[in-house]
């Protein structure tokens, strides 16, 4: 099972270095498939982002990128859909000077 994920993942991969296509093209054909496939894909996306913000070790021409998963994973996680949930802000205290 897992060389059938690596030879997708590399399809995926391969489809979306290429520069010659437009992303915009590309979501626009993911409209017309299924909502299976278009689950599946945003899965795909939003396991990426955890484990690159997670990552300890990268590559140093991707800290860009695990900046920005940083901050995605945290929008992702204020909206629930990390399956983790924040320690909700106790509005109830005060600071006073």
């Amino acid at each position: 099972m897992a060389s059938l994920e690596d030879k997708v993942h590399d399809k995926l991969a391969a489809g979306l270095a290429d520069s010659r296509f437009s992303p915009a093209v590309l979501a626009l054909q993911m409209q017309r498939e299924n909502t299976y496939v278009n689950e599946s894909f945003i899965q795909y996306f939003t396991n990426y982002i955890i484990q690159m913000a997670d990552s300890h070790t990268i590559p140093m021409h991707l800290s860009e990128v695990k900046k920005t998963c940083q901050a995605l994973r945290f929008s992702l996680t204020e909206l629930g859909l990390t399956g983790e949930t924040r320690e909700s802000v106790n509005n109830t205290e005060y600071l006073s000077s």
